[in-house]
């Protein structure tokens, strides 16, 4: 009997022992892997990843293994399935034709035919397919695209994650310490959806900024139309203007023959014939200088020569200015482009809160500067801490940001009314001249015909009246223009046409 209990209360052998203790450990080591991948699952469940891959990538349920990690040729399939929806998405098109201040029209001119006839929706269509800083605006918005690469499926986490812990060997000490941090040292799903956030943001700015330099292309191209339209008619009138002149001089000249005039008279006419026809010198070298800005803008020889423009309009500008204030807050696009980039610090600094490696672009590993790998290196003790002073100092660029916006909406305001104001002290300006002044001079001028035909007076009240029109022209010419400038730039504030 005490050799039986001898029996029973003696130990186990130490091999049996041993080979207990790894069963053990390999089962908490399978459950714990287990629970990760289960707390990984529910993690993304609950983030769903950006709203681009929600409304662009559709793909099948990829097939599972019996630890519910997706296999690899299934998502390679996903992801080929994929490429028609990211085709369609990259194509930035309607970027450039949604730019809120002109609508592209079907227009096949051809650059050899403006010398005839260049019309300024034609000069715009141009612009928007030949521009080279669109282009180079557009190239980049479409190179942003790819990061979506990056980040596009969860199932390419889940399989590096097996990947590198089935590799694991661990022996010894390395054991405990290891086990314990290899869960937290790889991105869990929720900071996968927020780096596919941060990546809509960078897509996001990328498509503002091509939005940008075509409202910048487009109205800069309207200036520069507008103002040759000027110099060119300024030309006209200047050229008109040197005629008059030189007949007025032709009657002076002839009244001091006859002794009823004065040769002060005379060399005043001179000096306005010199001055008319450099005046019209300057016209011809801002219309040259137009031309040469409008020739790079449209990314076409430099020899090109414009003709047939159109004539220049009248911009009838009716708006409260409180509501086109709200409008260009809320539509500016240097506004948004702000907004974007606060955003996209918002989104880094939940990554750096959650102890990720706060890098402005996804899919970069925490332990060195390339992507992740099929064997991520794992975090050990204490080497990667967070990193609290970029934190801190990325909150505080966060803040500095938000008081930027605040101030860009201040300044927007201001040189939104600025603009208004000086649209409308040229609306006054060609309002009087063209129903006040111009219409009494031509009476003026009609009453001195009727007096030179009756022969109460000689030809030169006939001239100087017509003097007079031509240079009130001038002064109508330049209110005209000035409307038309000072709304395109009111426009490009407020970021859409005004009726």
């Amino acid at each position: 009997m005490r050799l039986l209990l001898k029996n029973v209360t003696r130990p186990l052998p130490k091999t049996a022992l041993t080979s207990l203790t790894m069963c053990s450990i390999l089962l908490l080591t399978a459950c714990s892997q287990s629970r990760v991948v289960n707390t990984l699952q529910k993690d993304f469940d609950q983030h769903k990843y950006s709203e681009y891959v929600k409304a662009n990538l559709q793909t099948k349920t990829p097939v599972t293994t019996a630890s519910n990690i997706p296999q690899m040729p299934t998502l390679a399939l996903a992801k080929r399935q994929s490429n028609g929806s990211r085709k369609a998405r990259a194509n930035l098109n309607g970027v450039i034709a949604n730019n809120g201040l002109f609508k592209p029209i079907a227009d096949n001119t051809s650059v050899e035919t403006l010398a005839k006839k260049a019309s300024l929706n034609t000069v715009l269509n141009m612009a928007l397919t030949r521009n080279l800083d669109i282009k180079s605006a557009q190239q980049q918005a479409q190179a942003s695209l790819s990061k979506y690469n990056q980040v596009e499926y969860l199932s390419d986490m889940l399989a590096q994650y097996e990947a590198f812990t089935n590799e694991l060997a661990l022996t010894g000490s390395a054991k405990a310490s290891l086990s314990k941090n290899k869960s937290a040292a790889y991105p869990s799903p929720g900071l996968n959806a927020i780096k596919s956030s941060i990546i809509d943001e960078s897509v996001k700015y990328s498509r503002l900024k091509l939005k940008q330099t075509t409202q910048d292309t487009i109205t800069n191209a309207r200036i520069a139309y507008t103002e040759m339209q000027t110099a060119q008619r300024e030309m006209v009138l200047q050229s008109r203007l040197t005629s008059q002149y030189k007949s007025l001089k032709e009657e002076l000249q002839n009244n001091y023959a006859t002794n009823t005039g004065g040769l002060d008279d005379i060399l005043q006419a001179d000096i306005e014939i010199a001055a008319s026809q450099n005046k019209r010198r300057v016209a011809k070298d801002k219309r040259d200088a137009q031309q040469a800005r409008l020739n790079a803008l449209l990314n076409i020889p430099t020899t090109t020569r414009f003709g047939g423009l159109d004539k220049l309009g009248k911009a009838s500008l009716i708006a409260n200015r409180n509501e086109i204030t709200q409008q260009a807050h809320k539509h500016r696009v240097e506004i948004a482009l702000l907004e974007s980039e606060l955003a996209k610090m918002q989104r880094v600094i939940q990554l750096s809160e959650r102890q990720l490696y706060p890098d402005l672009d996804a899919g970069f590993s925490r332990t060195q500067n390339g992507k992740f790998t099929t064997k991520p290196k794992i975090k050990t003790n204490n080497f990667f801490a967070r990193n609290d002073a970029y934190l801190e100092e990325t909150k505080q660029k966060a803040k500095a940001l938000t008081s930027k916006i605040a101030a860009l909406k201040n300044t927007t305001s201001d040189e939104l009314q600025q603009t208004l104001s000086n649209y409308q002290s040229h609306q006054s300006t060609y309002t009087l001249y063209r129903n006040n002044v111009i219409p009494k001079a031509k009476a003026s001028l009609d009453i001195a015909r009727n007096a030179f035909e009756t022969g109460e007076s000689d030809n030169v009240k006939v001239i100087k009246a017509q003097i007079a029109i031509t240079k009130y022209r001038l002064l109508l010419l330049n209110a005209q223009s000035g409307m038309e400038v000072s709304r395109y730039k009111a426009e490009r504030l407020i970021g859409f046409r005004l009726k």
